[in-house]
């Protein structure tokens, strides 16, 4: 039989198998390379990035796939006794004339986004409570997802999943596995000895305090008065809690994030939402009677008093924050202040707050605070608003 030089190309090519660990950022990915190099396999990478103390044993980063226009072609110069690590955002890209071996790591995306957050200090890494970033993870989830769904769809890739805390905890089983579906005589003891669990610094057994998302609790609240009326929401996320919303004549929400507008259209795409500032598209949306929104001091204040001097009989539903029923003295309070960034200046707000509600009862509204209990048992406390 004879084969064209072209196909003939291909079919050798078909037959060159690539070893990939993938994962999100600050997933595991570095700690897998690190096994691989333990156990026989030689990780390809450079300096370009060296060992920091987020990384203290190095990123196993290789740099052009850092750059752009992406690229590949190195990929036809890897041994067979090599691994490589690719972002699992960067995943779909790679070239299909190869086959492919994906070690593929998770983690707790609580812990990625504080990892996250960490590594851009905007939170100090000696917290012991941290708050996770809702609409992040969602992102994080979103892409990790893609990327996992797409490579099990492939006929040239194999895959096996493997999680960070498990690894961490059972490092003789992960070498196992890894050496199995490599299918390479590794060295599974000295795989096991570097993985140092007391890298292990955020942990989702500490406590994670809620601080940039609406609890679903607080729908039953918002129900009560949004009965039978045209319901808007401000800051809507990604439109779990409007969707949540139940026996209103009508709803819609107003969102700024043109990401937060895109994911609420595609999980729930019969809901109505606007995007953009509220307080430049009042009143030109649609009207109604009664508004829910948790938006942070000293903003919150602007967009309710702009909402009542227009129509001082709509009943405003104002999120306060998960701290305010508490003294300043009290640790839990003292905790939620640390997380905060301090441009936030979140230990003004329950200030600014009372500020606000003693002017709108100066302007003849009756204001009372409702607290909210989530299922962890935090607190969040809403006041609602309306005319005597």
């Amino acid at each position: 039989m004879i084969i064209e030089g072209c196909k003939l190309s291909k079919l050798i090519m078909k037959n060159k198998e690539i070893i990939i660990i993938a994962g999100l950022r600050r997933s595991g990915t570095s700690m897998l390379m690190q096994m691989l190099e333990a156990g026989g396999i030689t990780p390809l990478k450079d300096d370009q990035k060296p060992a920091d103390r987020y990384n203290p044993n190095g990123y196993y980063i290789y740099s052009p796939l850092l750059k752009k226009p992406l690229s590949f072609n190195f990929f036809a110069d890897m041994q067979a006794d090599q691994a490589v690590k690719v972002f699992a955002k960067l995943l779909p890209f790679i070239p299909n004339q190869y086959r492919y071996k994906i070690l593929f790591i998770n983690r707790d995306l609580k812990e990625i986004s504080v990892s996250i957050k960490v590594k851009q200090r905007k939170l100090q890494q000696n917290l012991k409570y941290w708050s996770a970033n809702y609409p992040e993870m969602n992102r994080l989830q979103r892409v990790y997802d893609k990327a996992l769904n797409w490579a099990k769809k492939q006929e040239n890739i194999e895959l096996i999943e493997l999680n960070y805390e498990n690894t961490l905890k059972h490092p003789l089983l992960a070498a196992e596995q890894i050496a199995t579906f490599i299918n390479k005589d590794l060295n599974v003891d000295a795989m096991t000895k570097v993985v140092d669990a007391s890298l292990h610094h955020i942990k989702i057994d500490q406590q994670f305090l809620p601080v940039d998302r609406s609890p679903k609790e607080v729908v039953h609240l918002i129900e009560q008065y949004a009965q039978d009326k045209i319901y808007c929401e401000v800051g809507i996320g990604e439109g779990d809690n409007l969707q949540l919303v139940k026996g209103t004549k009508k709803k819609f929400g107003v969102e700024l994030s043109s990401y937060g507008v895109q994911r609420c259209k595609e999980k729930y795409p019969h809901l109505q939402v606007w995007l953009g500032n509220i307080l430049k598209l009042f009143p030109s949306i649609v009207q109604f009677e009664v508004c829910y929104m948790w938006i942070t001091y000293p903003h919150n204040r602007e967009i309710v008093n702009t909402i009542l001097e227009h129509n001082d009989r709509i009943i405003v539903l104002m999120g306060l924050n998960y701290y305010y029923h508490l003294d300043e003295e009290d640790e839990v309070y003292k905790k939620y202040i640390k997380i905060y960034t301090e441009k936030a200046s979140a230990q003004d707000w329950n200030k600014n707050i009372n500020e606000h509600i003693a002017e709108l009862k100066e302007k003849g509204f009756d204001v009372t605070i409702h607290q909210v209990s989530d299922n962890k048992g935090s607190t969040f406390s809403v006041a609602i608003v309306k005319k005597e």
